[in-house]
């Protein structure tokens, strides 16, 4: 019976050492598993938000293409709730991420659009309101700026609102509606001219250098160096100036220029659209 004795504290010596032997390991690569944890808890955090970033996006470019003033006044109010949780003790910030947890259980119901890669987001949010994707835009902001308050790992990232985004937003705005209201210009000119066409075939002039319709009138502006037409449009009561001069070269098109003006078509405001042409 001794050599089973023998055998048995030499087996229980070999697990203790064993297990000293692991303990010295985990201690000694401890530092190395923290580090790892935390950069894996990093990462986790950057690919989340840049998700949410992504759903954020698609909506903000929805609201954006469908009433820019609107959105601009969401942002600015969402910005102001941004800066209320930030400002909110622990507690408040905890309680209202929970909240939000709630209506989200996970981060795939974030995605109110989830359509296939190629369909249209307008053929989508079309069943929505427009205060429906307002609030669905808002609570993702918000709960990022909760994350980043509440979350060590998030609060590397920036706030998802600031006074710079602010600016291009509403720089950005403007250029969208400058694009929108030279359409407007360039299509009620193309009418006037169809109109004026008509009058000059039929030889007569007595009113070809002035045009109104349900929508806008045309009429001839004066001005030293161009010809100019002013439009007024009835709806929005914008007024609008085309202009356009011929250059010494005959075989070059003349040069235009579009404006915005008023009532007196004696100022003129250069539009500064996009590079791309967005439908009323």
């Amino acid at each position: 019976m001794i050599w089973f004795w023998v055998v048995c504290a030499a087996i229980a010596g070999l697990i203790i050492g064993a297990l000293i032997g692991l303990l010295g390991l985990a201690k000694f690569l401890q530092p190395d598993l923290i580090a790892r944890d935390k950069q894996w808890k990093l990462t986790n955090a950057a690919d989340l938000t840049s998700y949410l970033d992504v759903l954020r996006r698609e909506l903000a470019n929805w609201m954006l293409r469908h009433d820019p003033d609107r959105y601009l006044r969401l942002y600015k109010r969402v910005k102001e709730e941004v800066a209320e949780i930030r400002a909110a003790n622990a507690a408040v910030q905890k309680a209202r991420l929970v909240l939000l947890s709630e209506k989200y259980p996970s981060y795939a119901e974030f995605d109110v659009i989830g359509v296939r890669d190629y369909v249209l987001y307008d053929d989508t949010l079309s069943m929505f309101r427009f205060d429906e994707i307002e609030t669905a835009y808002k609570d993702i902001i918000n709960f990022q700026a909760l994350k980043f308050a509440v979350d060590e790992a998030w609060r590397w990232k920036t706030p998802p609102t600031n006074d710079s985004e602010l600016e291009h937003l509403e720089n950005y705005s403007k250029r969208l509606k400058d694009t929108r209201f030279k359409n407007r210009l360039q299509d009620a000119i193309s009418r006037y001219y169809i109109y004026r066409s008509g009058r000059e075939a039929a030889k007569d002039d007595k009113s070809i250098y002035e045009y109104e319709t349900d929508m806008f009138n045309v009429r001839h502006v004066s001005h030293f160096a161009e010809n100019r037409y002013g439009v007024h449009f009835k709806d929005t009561d914008e007024y609008g100036i085309f202009g356009f001069f011929y250059l010494d070269d005959a075989s070059k098109p003349p040069l235009e220029g579009f404006y915005r003006s008023n009532e007196k078509f004696d100022k003129e405001v250069m539009l500064h659209e996009l590079t791309i042409d967005i439908p009323a």
